[in-house]
């Protein structure tokens, strides 16, 4: 029997998810195939966002149908149709330069006619602007802590530090709470926003084997960091003494782990003591 919960979860990541994917795709498709990886990339960029469409259609349908709610179901098919247009989805995105933000028409569409049901946040857009102002946060960690005038020697001083930054704008991290409690262990992110439905993990490392300790660190988190609905995007912030490994190679490592695709790393050049 299909579980309507399971149903809402389900078209909300996905949502999530194709919305993530518009900037990636914006800046591909305005860059030249100048080389067969980069048209191999774009190829399989492609081919997994028009799946994604797929998906999310078919499970609104079903969604719509297992609340009997047979009228507004045509109305989704109509102005949708049966099966969905993923040329349209994928090259509907459009780049407003005074606001310097990508969307695109087909989701905002899609955002337009899933707005009334409850599980689907009529504060969507702001969630989406919360997890960009949080990402140019993270982002900006060493920045924090150089204006700060402080120099961590641990992972607790990191997050500390950008941890007075995140609680002054979003107020639900300053005492949140979670379920990610296992059998044998309780896994406690260093920071959790309630209203992004988001976990963050920091990571200190002042030297390479710490530092490749850290991401093996972060694979067995990925396992912990499950069971609790509330939470559905994580971050994982890599403060580094000196650049061991440099963005490229870090990004290299990442993907060869093949984290889920609500994971997401930064690799954080920080001072050395």
């Amino acid at each position: 029997m299909i579980k309507i919960s399971n149903l809402e979860k389900k078209i909300s990541e996905i949502y999530y998810e194709l919305e993530q994917q518009q900037q990636h795709i914006f800046h591909l498709d305005m860059n030249e195939y100048d080389s067969q990886d980069r048209a191999e990339e774009i190829s399989q960029l492609r081919h997994y966002h028009n799946a994604m469409i797929k998906s999310l259609h078919n499970q609104i349908i079903c969604y719509l149908d297992a609340l009997d709610l047979h009228r507004y179901l045509e109305i989704f098919i109509k102005k949708f149709n049966e099966l969905p247009d993923v040329d349209k989805a994928y090259h509907g995105i459009d780049y407003d330069h005074m606001e310097n933000d990508i969307s695109n028409e087909y989701l905002h569409e899609l955002w337009h006619f899933l707005s009334p049901f409850d599980f689907f946040k009529t504060d969507n857009r702001f969630t989406k602007s919360g997890v960009q102002y949080l990402e140019t946060i993270l982002k900006n960690t060493q920045n924090i802590i150089f204006k700060l005038n402080r120099t961590p020697t641990t992972e607790t001083q990191v997050y500390d530090s950008v941890k007075i930054i995140i609680e002054s704008i979003f107020p639900t991290s300053q005492k949140p709470k979670h379920n990610f409690i296992k059998t044998m262990k309780t896994y406690n992110p260093d920071i959790l926003i309630p209203e992004l439905n988001v976990a963050i993990e920091y990571k200190y490392a002042n030297n390479e084997a710490k530092l490749k300790s850290t991401v093996e660190q972060v694979v067995s988190d990925v396992q912990g960091y499950t069971g609790d609905n509330d939470y559905n995007l994580f971050y994982a912030v890599f403060y580094v003494t000196e650049d061991f490994w440099g963005k490229d190679r870090f990004n290299e490592i990442w993907k060869e782990h093949k984290f889920p695709k609500n994971w997401k790393a930064y690799y954080i050049i920080g001072k050395n003591t």
